[in-house]
């Protein structure tokens, strides 16, 4: 048993619901990229793109409890790992921007000379509108973080973080499974249906290195 801070409630919700909202951005990005009208990325998926966004929620909350473990406050924990799932949320859209294709796991392990020359380039892919006022809405939800002031420490069993964290990765493993296990009507877009996290846990599970492999679990 130990004795931990714990962020507002207030703060917490206000946080997660910017970050979604910054992630839902990029998205509209990558909309932009595509050019194409709303209607037309309904057509191809953009809504489980926006549904995908939302599970991402469940690793960052779920890789904060683990965190607590390691008596990492919760605070620091969603910083971290809100701000690598953006940062790799904007790559793969600066990635698209540059090469009009998804970042595959595969230019990770072979091709990193690709990132290389989009990184020399980053300033001018990511001085878009959108791009900027995602970073802008991202950076509210990180300061919400820390805007309030912490509840009094409580006494927590370790196990509980424990629990809580398999609890999230369970919702998060069923939630990147019920795309697949609903019938789909339309050529769903690998890029607009997706999220790129999902799209690398897949390609490095089925060894499908690329957008093609498909995006059904």
């Amino acid at each position: 048993m130990a004795k931990e801070s714990k962020i507002p409630q207030l703060s917490f919700m206000v946080s997660s619901a910017l970050f979604l909202l910054s992630l839902w951005v990029l998205r509209f990005q990558l909309l932009e990229d595509m050019d194409l009208s709303i209607q037309e990325a309904f057509k191809i998926g953009i809504g489980w793109g926006f549904y995908l966004d939302l599970s991402i929620l469940f690793i960052v909350w779920g890789g904060a409890c683990c965190l607590k473990l390691i008596r990492v406050p919760q605070p620091v924990g969603l910083t971290l790992f809100m701000s690598t799932t953006w940062l790799i949320t904007l790559a793969n859209v600066l990635y698209y921007k540059f090469f009009h294709s998804p970042l595959d796991w595969w230019v990770l392990k072979v091709h990193a000379g690709d990132l290389e020359a989009v990184q020399a380039s980053g300033g001018s892919l990511a001085s878009t509108p959108l791009v900027l006022f995602s970073g802008i809405v991202f950076g509210l939800g990180l300061l919400s973080l820390y805007a309030l002031k912490p509840n009094p420490k409580v006494k927590r069993f370790w196990y509980r973080n424990l629990l809580t964290a398999a609890g999230l990765i369970l919702c998060l493993i069923l939630s990147w499974r019920i795309p697949s296990w609903v019938q789909h009507n339309y050529d769903a877009s690998p890029v607009l249906a997706n999220h790129v996290l999902r799209a690398w846990s897949l390609q490095i599970r089925r060894k499908g290195m690329f957008s093609g492999a498909g995006i059904d679990w």
